[in-house]
């Protein structure tokens, strides 16, 4: 990798970088490593203003540029993302992003049986953030997103941040995620078609419907500075539905399969929380209570209501865990 960047100017700052990783590099042996087999540039430039006008104190908008090919000349990633950060007088703040990535290919997505020639993908967001000094703030975000066939994403997130005493914090947070036809990968199944009398390992693809709910709690209250409880958890349910089942023909055409059957269609439901106690019971040394439950499972049921979802997410048996940890510190 080399990287060029100036990192302090007073409006114009920028960054480019190349890299590469060859064929064969592989050290998941001694840690995780993405992918291998890849090489491009990346470059990032922003404009900033810092100095505060009658409405808006500072801003800054930033430009994304990337390009990436595997070393079998397959154009992988050619993206662009222009985002904006806005904070006004008030200490209120506006973010505003869009992109789209127009690569060719993708290396991955049959889990090596070939190229898939992969949709342009398009996005848009945008976010609000009341300002982060008071003892309550808010943020409420709306993404969305396409591509050139038949796909269509949109979700909103919100958020409260409560700080009733100096001592508590407390956050909450809820998200929603809804696409839509988007054309994904099932298996790969060696099938008997009139084109193909003696069989063939189809890439078996459908267009896939993903709805996503999810709630999200924090809490942090400091009773002594060597005294802390720390709360957390999260209820998440996610569901999919394929449908149009379809095989693959070189990189890009499709056979039809009317009459496939798949069970692919899935319906789970977690429940994860985490209660913290951490005492300094000495300058140095740190006891940890901690009490970790979870609940898991779910059914290949994609038509049920998200009544029915999150009721069936606290019918789960739960696993508790209780965990000590106690340090001690000797100043030698």
């Amino acid at each position: 990798t080399i990287n060029f960047s100036r990192i302090a100017a007073e409006h114009w700052l920028w960054s480019v970088s190349v890299d590469f990783t060859s064929k064969a590099f592989n050290v998941n042996d001694v840690g995780f490593f993405r992918r291998p087999n890849d090489w491009g540039g990346v470059g990032f430039f922003t404009y900033k203003e810092d100095a505060p006008a009658s409405v808006v104190r500072n801003y800054r908008i930033d430009l994304l540029l990337h390009e990436l090919e595997n070393f079998d000349k397959a154009n992988l990633i050619r993206q662009s993302n222009l985002s904006s950060s806005i904070l006004f007088t008030n200490y209120w703040e506006l973010e505003i992003n869009g992109g789209a990535d127009v690569g060719k290919y993708d290396d991955r997505e049959t889990r090596g049986n070939g190229l898939y020639a992969r949709p342009s993908v398009f996005n848009a967001n945008i976010g609000v953030q009341t300002d982060e000094r008071k003892d309550v703030i808010a943020e409420l975000s709306i993404h969305t997103g396409w591509d050139s066939k038949r796909k269509f994403e949109w979700g909103p997130t919100v958020g409260i941040n409560l700080k009733p005493v100096s001592w508590m914090e407390y956050e909450l947070n809820a998200g929603f995620n809804l696409v839509r036809n988007h054309e994904a990968w099932v298996e790969n199944r060696i099938l008997r078609t009139p084109s193909f009398p003696e069989g063939k390992s189809f890439n078996i693809f459908a267009d896939r419907s993903t709805d996503e709910v999810n709630f999200t709690f924090r809490g942090n209250i400091t009773f002594t500075r060597d005294l802390t409880l720390q709360l957390y958890g999260q209820v998440f349910v996610a569901k999919g539905h394929y449908e149009n089942f379809r095989g693959l023909i070189g990189t890009s055409d499709f056979i039809q399969f009317p009459n496939y059957i798949s069970s692919r269609d899935f319906n789970s439901q977690s429940l994860n929380t985490n209660l913290v106690l951490r005492w300094e019971y000495r300058p140095g040394s740190t006891l940890f209570f901690v009490w970790s439950q979870a609940r898991d499972g779910g059914t290949g049921n994609y038509f049920t209501s998200f009544g029915d979802d999150f009721g069936n997410t606290f019918r789960k048996a739960p696993a508790n865990v209780l965990l000590l940890k106690v340090s001690y510190w000797w100043n030698l």
